[in-house]
């Protein structure tokens, strides 16, 4: 049994092979020369700079954290102190 779509299918093949067949071909001559190499101009620092200057300020930013740690570990090294004996209390 055949299908309708089948059949459509090979309607349209037979037209398309009977279209005569033209492949593109460039001009007589070849196509006109053109400049293609990069011409990009130096603008901003390098990225050996960038490189740098990032890890400069994760360096700065990491030794920031690290002081207020440190200053923070200093003040709550008392806190804790006075609730402790209160609590060691025997009333």
């Amino acid at each position: 049994r055949k299908t309708k779509v089948g059949h459509l299918q090979k309607q349209f093949l037979a037209k398309m092979s009977a279209l005569p067949y033209k492949q593109d071909m460039p001009p007589k001559g070849g196509y006109p020369s053109f400049r293609f190499n990069r011409h990009i101009p130096n603008r901003g620092p390098s990225g050996v700079a960038l490189f740098a200057g990032f890890g400069l300020m994760m360096a700065f930013g990491f030794y920031e954290v690290g002081q207020r740690n440190i200053k923070h570990r200093f003040e709550n090294a008392y806190d804790s102190i006075p609730i402790a004996r209160l609590t060691s209390r025997k009333y």
